[in-house]
């Protein structure tokens, strides 16, 4: 729809009008315009090209109401499988009475996880630093306040973030890192080596439910679907979640670990045209 604002100007100053009262009763004759007439002309014949500009032929007004019936849908996609990749963090604290003492002792024993890590085939990118600190120990007075707190020692701790591509590694892993100095092993969580292809797994299948159900209300209303106008993705990327099932995956000796399954859901919105909206629109009014 094209709203036209028309704006009244001021009235023409005196002398304007005079002059046009002159050039309708005097010489008929074409007269060349004045500086202020050539304006008032450009004004006028601006205002007539808008207004032309501004009126939609017939078929523009109805290729614009091609789209003014659609229905949009929501679909939904899961795939779920078992993770084959494990990410842990792996650390070692040691303590002495001296700072270089501890450190001496901590890079002892983390050389010793590295190398067992190595072991393993691990590539380097997949091992990544992810905490080092030196800290002072105290020990307090009794009752508290009654003295200044004294260091009794240090403390180093020096923490790694470990990728594991094949999963069922991880107990093993665990096992022989202990074995090798480790002292402190935490955040442990599981994943996909091959995300991206389960993702695409999980869109596909948003895409057919969501035509599964544009089929379905557009059939129980007596029309079809047109082309498809549009289609986004809801709330980003598609992410995983976990499910009860797990699974045990241990050596001998080493502690037991429950991989689970991981679903990865997508979810996408959807919206097609309506073919034959209208034909149905008018059955269902003489019906």
């Amino acid at each position: 729809m094209f709203i036209a604002r028309v704006s009244h100007a001021r009235p023409f100053p005196p002398h304007i009008e005079a002059a046009s009262f002159r050039s309708r009763k005097g010489n008929s004759s074409k007269q060349p315009l004045t500086g202020g007439w050539r304006a008032i002309n450009l004004v006028l014949s601006l205002i007539t090209f808008s207004t032309f500009a501004a009126t939609p032929s017939p078929v523009g007004a109805r290729e614009l109401g091609l789209s003014d019936r659609f229905i949009s849908v929501t679909g939904l996609g899961e795939v779920s499988a078992v993770p084959n990749l494990a990410v842990v963090t792996i650390g070692v604290s040691e303590q002495a009475n001296t700072a270089a003492d501890a450190l001496a002792s901590n890079s002892e024993a983390t050389n010793a996880v590295m190398k067992t890590l190595k072991s393993h085939n691990i590539r380097d990118n997949d091992i990544q630093t992810s905490h080092f600190s030196i800290d002072q120990r105290y020990s307090y007075a009794e009752p508290p306040g009654s003295a200044p707190a004294k260091i009794t020692g240090y403390e180093v701790s020096n923490q790694v973030t470990v990728k594991l591509r094949d999963a069922t590694l991880l107990a093993t892993v665990l096992d022989e890192v202990v074995k090798a100095g480790s002292n402190r092993i935490s955040a442990i969580a599981f994943g996909f080596a091959d995300g991206k292809s389960l993702k695409s797994k999980a869109r596909l299948a948003a895409v057919e439910d969501a035509r599964h159900k544009a089929e379905l209300y557009a059939k129980a209303a007596g029309v079809s679907l047109g082309a498809v106008i549009s289609i986004s993705e809801a709330g980003g990327a598609p992410f995983m979640a976990d499910n009860g099932r797990s699974m045990m995956v241990n050596a001998a000796g080493a502690p037991p670990m429950a991989r689970g399954e991981k679903t990865i859901r997508a979810q996408i919105s959807m919206t097609w045209e309506l073919k034959n909206s209208k034909i149905a629109s008018e059955q269902s009014m003489l019906g």
